[in-house]
């Protein structure tokens, strides 16, 4: 072997161990950065050079940058997470409708129907009472007031999830055009010859 190939060994091996500590400085960096995923440098063996005399090393060569990640656990996670905020939202929507279907106990539609069904009952026992009568008009006009209140209240939880779900379809849209960008930018640079951060 010539001192050349020596050579040329040798700065092979300097320069992927260079990389390999640029790699490793890197995820120091990042240790505590949310999301971040820990990149490894493959180290390979660069395919020897067969001589008349037999086979010599050629020294080491580098693969490309990799991600330390499960793909099965990244796909859990996302997955979890989406049914986390769908079981979020939902809960939220039935809190909001319970509060205004609690409030039909004590002084609200309940007891309104309560008092329409009791007027009935007294117009029934006494059908050509004017007070009887006018108190079952009374009565069914005050019901029909809560199940009207009681619409105004649920259409209005209704048309602020619509709202909201509006401005979130927004924001999706934002990232996704974020997203687009990145990856534009990712396939830049891997055309370029380096791998991204």
């Amino acid at each position: 072997m010539s001192l050349e190939s020596i050579l040329s060994i040798a700065r092979t091996a300097l320069l992927t161990q260079q990389k390999a500590v640029d790699v490793t400085s890197h995820n120091i960096a990042n240790a505590t950065t949310e999301g971040y995923s820990r990149q490894t440098l493959p180290l390979t063996t660069q395919d020897p050079l067969r001589t008349p005399w037999g086979t010599v090393g050629r020294g080491v060569d580098s693969g490309a940058i990799q991600r330390a990640r499960d793909t099965f656990l990244d796909m859990s996670v996302r997955r979890e997470s989406g049914s986390a905020g769908q079981s979020g939202t939902m809960s939220d929507l039935l809190s909001q409708v319970s509060t205004v279907l609690d409030g039909l106990g004590t002084s609200g539609v309940a007891t309104s129907m309560d008092a329409f069904f009791n007027s009935f009952s007294d117009l029934a026992n006494d059908p050509s009472s004017a007070t009887a009568r006018t108190l079952t008009q009374q009565s069914g006009a005050d019901l029909a007031r809560q199940f009207n209140m009681l619409d105004q209240r649920l259409t209005q939880i209704g048309s602020d999830a619509a709202s909201k779900l509006s401005g979130l379809v927004d924001q999706v849209n934002s990232i996704a055009g974020q997203i687009g960008d990145l990856n534009r930018d990712i396939l830049a640079s891997s055309r370029a010859g380096s791998a991204p951060d």
